[in-house]
């Protein structure tokens, strides 16, 4: 067991020691992994309530939890989120009546996911929960006035509204020569993953933009279309303290017709030294800025770009991200509930420089990732593994050690399908996303998915 996470996990078995615990998430297997811990943490029972389904991975071991699936339709995660908050936030008599049995004496404690928003579920209050203005500075037309009263430099941008005269003059003013990128705002409430994002390289194209974002925005951010490697940075705010981990790879492809296609993320990027430094420095200052400006505490992480002159950031999101799964996946440590305990402002020993020093440490040593994404066509559960020759996939001969792994699990409306490159044979260092790109050509390929073209990062710094 790394040096001292003993510390932390005897800290929060105090928070769950004896007590139920409710676990909501949007999917079973999303709930596996903190089962266990909660389990072997000493709670005294655990129900899950997933939103969706099964999900993609393995559910948790038999007879350590109760679980119900709500069996909500895995649409987009902006669409899943709504309305599972919905029906969390006003349960039906049959769910209250479940989580009744299994909480008698109403002892438990809840456990939300990263985007949990809401105070309380069938009478049981969440550990923590997001508070409204935390939500609001995920809007990406707001962003920029934040990053500039923390100090953080940032690449210019406009805020204008979704017409087609505002994105001509506003792509005139801000292409550098490589396009600019449209963001839509928030009006219609959160949107992740590259959803409501595009890159537009020509006046031609703005009709298209303004017709795909109609329904979900009043106004957009533009701002120029950033070359480099597209990065993320966590931050966790620990009373009057920051704790800075260190730089993840978000693996995000262009598309001919200018979308985005985010698919997942790792660790094995190295950034020059000095921009890691950057990176960090403004992560230190972001968790200064949104503690001083709406009192967050938590786990957070910025968004953006390596480019040829530094990091510039893009988006900010305060709360954790994917990233923070395979930066801390090598330790014993329940992660969302120590950031949930932090977030409740529990009056525990956190040791900031102790935790910083252990979380970095153990992200630099032991490098992680996978690619993933969810497609309609409807697939038979299936894994492999595959070697790359020649920068494509194949299947492996006889003797050959592979260098990724894939899995396809069903899911209610279509499938999941992962990649996972084998750690040993990664180089470190390097960005991996034309290894992610080799295996999407593979599985467009043989799975038949539709994808097409993807267009991968221009690594400008090494």
């Amino acid at each position: 067991m790394p040096l001292g996470v003993g510390m932390w996990r005897d800290q929060l078995a105090t928070v769950v020691g004896g007590r139920p615990v409710i676990l909501t998430c949007a999917s079973v297997a999303a709930a596996t992994e903190l089962v266990d811990h909660v389990r072997r943490l000493g709670a005294a029972g655990v129900m899950v309530i997933a939103v969706g389904g099964p999900g993609a991975g393995p559910p948790p071991s038999p007879g350590t939890a109760r679980i119900l699936e709500l069996g909500e339709p895995a649409g987009s995660m902006f669409e899943l989120l709504a309305r599972g908050r919905a029906r969390l936030a006003v349960p039906t008599p049959e769910l209250q009546a479940e989580v009744d049995a299994f909480d008698p004496e109403r002892t438990a404690v809840a456990i939300g996911d990263q985007f949990n928003q809401l105070p309380s579920v069938c009478g049981r209050p969440y550990l923590a929960h997001r508070a409204p203005e935390w939500v609001e500075l995920e809007d990406k037309v707001v962003v920029d006035g934040f990053w500039d009263r923390a100090g953080v430099t940032r690449a210019p941008a406009a805020v204008v509204a979704l017409a087609r005269p505002e994105l001509r003059d506003a792509l005139a003013r801000l292409d550098q020569g490589d396009g600019v990128v449209v963001s839509a705002d928030a009006s219609a409430g959160w949107h992740g993953g590259a959803e409501y994002v595009r890159r537009v390289t020509s006046a031609g194209q703005i009709d298209d933009v303004v017709a795909a974002f109609a329904d979900r925005a009043r106004s957009v951010r533009v701002m120029p279309y950033l070359v480099g490697v597209p990065c993320s940075i966590h931050g966790i705010v620990i009373d009057d303290d920051v704790v800075v981990v260190r730089p993840v790879e978000l693996l995000v492809f262009g598309r001919p017709d200018g979308r985005f296609w985010y698919a997942g993320c790792a660790t094995f990027f190295d950034p020059p030294a000095e921009d890691r430094v950057a990176m960090r420095a403004v992560a230190a200052a972001t968790g200064r800025q949104l503690r001083a400006e709406v009192g967050f505490r938590g786990a957070f992480t910025v968004d953006g770009v390596l480019t040829a002159a530094g990091f510039l950031p893009t988006e900010l999101n305060p709360r954790s991200g994917a990233g923070l799964r395979p930066l801390t996946q090598a330790l014993d440590l329940p992660v969302p509930l120590l950031l949930d305990t932090i977030v409740a402002g529990r009056p525990l020993d956190w040791r900031a420089r102790d935790l910083e020093r252990l979380l970095v440490s153990s992200a630099d040593e032991h490098r992680a990732g996978s690619t993933y994404r969810e497609f309609e066509q409807s697939l038979g559960p299936d894994h492999g593994e595959l070697v790359l020759a020649d920068g494509e996939f194949r299947t492996p001969a006889v003797g050959e050690s592979a260098d990724l792994r894939y899995e396809v699990a069903a899911r209610p409306a279509g499938s999941t399908v992962r990649g996972f490159p084998v750690v040993d044979r990664v180089p470190v260092g390097p960005s991996v996303a034309p290894v992610v790109a080799a295996f999407w050509r593979w599985a467009d390929r043989e799975l038949g998915l539709g994808i097409g073209p993807l267009i991968v990062p221009a690594a400008t710094r090494s």
